[in-house]
């Protein structure tokens, strides 16, 4: 039974796949101490559509033990941005002990992902980087986090929905497969090509509500406003711009017709749109839940588009609006001259 390593035990998605990955391969989660204690008292609970919330168990670690620990066949790295300080300590101490080179699992949303994974292999391996593979995946599911007295439960549906693509290094993911296929979960594989275009269309739908989030509304809400509304279109309008201009494309996921959304929104008028508004924000509450979004995603959301929009020389000025008065909200760094 292959061996992985989740890093980020205890947060929201490291949990899910711990927990769904136990019925296909020996897993091993890493994670800070207070999160390691919760498990430990068994106050982090898990609870998936139409069951009772039961405690998460399993075998896991401090960060700084997993050096004392076998080197497993895949590191999956759940936590959040930055992604490269992460994987320069885990693959150093793979370096250290020259032996077993793990695959690298990336979950992040946005599509900085990769480049901060790489750079940090780079400079911990140099020329020798290329022989870590590096699996991008894209989960679907809405994963909310309640907080019950002094206990977590961490709440999703079932069955998992992702999308995952060998991004660097060696190609082959059988391996993977074999253990997403023995798990239960339901996935689609792309190639290399098209890796780029599958994390440029779940960001398309990660930014859909984040107009409304702004504004301190859910979609359902910001989608009732006729003016919050045309803000999360346009700002949709805007990223396919930038896409298109980095010679990217949505795509159609199965469940999700990205490419489908993305087409109807640039070519209807706003004023028919405005019409169907109450009818789409209702068909995107119901596939999320009652999750909100994540306002500290902004940077990776909003503040991506922004930062290649400069690169391409475009303009993306509602996206500007809405990162600006979320960070300024938030108080988070500001990301790129633009923002």
């Amino acid at each position: 039974m292959e061996k992985i390593a989740i890093v980020g035990i205890g947060g929201r998605t490291g949990t899910l796949f711990a927990e769904q990955f136990k019925r296909s391969a020996e897993v091993l989660g890493i994670g800070r101490l207070q999160e390691i204690e919760l498990i430990k008292a068994k106050k982090l609970l898990v609870r998936k559509r139409g069951f009772e919330a039961q405690a998460f168990e399993g075998n896991v670690i401090e960060d700084k033990n997993f050096a004392a620990q076998a080197m497993p066949d895949y590191i999956f790295v759940s936590t959040r941005y930055p992604v490269f300080p992460v994987v320069k300590y885990y693959y150093q101490i793979v370096k250290e002990k020259n032996g077993k080179m793990p695959a690298l699992i990336l979950s992040q949303n946005g599509f900085e992902t990769i480049e901060e994974a790489v750079s940090a292999l780079q400079e911990v391996f140099r020329a020798e980087a290329c022989k870590v593979q590096i699996i991008r995946l894209n989960l679907f599911n809405a994963v909310d986090g309640i907080r019950m007295d002094d206990k977590i439960c961490l709440k999703y549906f079932e069955p998992i929905r992702l999308v995952f693509s060998s991004a660097f290094g060696p190609i082959d993911t059988a391996g993977f497969r074999n253990i997403l296929t023995k798990a239960g979960v339901e996935f689609k594989e792309y190639q290399r090509k098209d890796c780029r275009n599958m994390e440029y269309s779940k960001l398309f739908l990660n930014l859909i509500g984040m107009a409304s989030a702004s504004w301190g509304k859910s979609v359902q809400e910001g989608f009732k406003n006729k003016n919050i509304f045309q803000e999360e279109i346009m700002s949709l309008r805007e990223y396919a711009v930038t896409v298109k201009l980095a010679n990217g494309k949505f795509i159609n996921f199965d469940h999700y017709p990205v490419k489908n959304l993305s087409d109807i929104i640039n070519i209807t008028p706003m004023p028919l749109l405005a019409v169907l508004r109450n009818i789409l924000g209702n068909l995107i509450s119901k596939g999320r839940g009652d999750k909100p979004k994540d306002l500290s995603e902004a940077s990776h959301y909003n503040g991506a588009i922004i930062k290649l929009a400069q690169k391409l020389e475009a303009q993306t000025p509602v996206n500007i609006k809405i990162y600006n008065k979320i960070k300024n909200a938030c108080q988070f760094p500001p990301t790129g001259g633009q923002g």
